[in-house]
């Protein structure tokens, strides 16, 4: 059987009409923003009579005091700093016999040991 050809389902120009249209909105969009830019510079030159209005004194604000914090008593952080560095020597004390051994010095071997090596060239003897 022979299938009928396959029509274009989109129209061609299509893609350049949507593009001059979005060109044209952009160019409307930037000629509406200059106007109003140009009034609220109008907006601001003018100046407005002044109209006296009666002084007004400030409400009344009525300042709250929190109770101040003893010098005396610890911030929950100070505590858990305190805590955190007596369970670290807890842990130090623990380990301390394998804290030795890595620090120890260690024994030298059992035997001769050689002459050091002495790094520094031999003077050139001159004929």
């Amino acid at each position: 059987m022979l299938r009928p050809a396959r029509k274009s389902l989109r129209k061609r120009g299509t893609r350049g009409a949507g593009k001059k249209i979005a060109e044209a909105e952009t160019i409307i969009a930037k000629e509406q923003l200059r106007k109003a830019e140009e009034a609220a510079r109008r907006a601001q030159t003018v100046e407005t009579p002044a109209v006296e209005t009666p002084a007004v004194e400030p409400p009344a604000v009525e300042t709250v005091e929190t109770p101040a914090a003893d010098p005396q008593t610890s911030t929950t952080t100070q505590w858990l700093s305190v805590i955190s560095i007596i369970i670290s020597l807890v842990g130090i004390f623990y380990k301390r016999e394998e804290i030795k051994k890595v620090f120890a010095q260690k024994s030298p071997p059992e035997g001769s040991t050689p002459p050091p090596v002495d790094f520094r060239p031999q003077p050139v003897k001159s004929s």
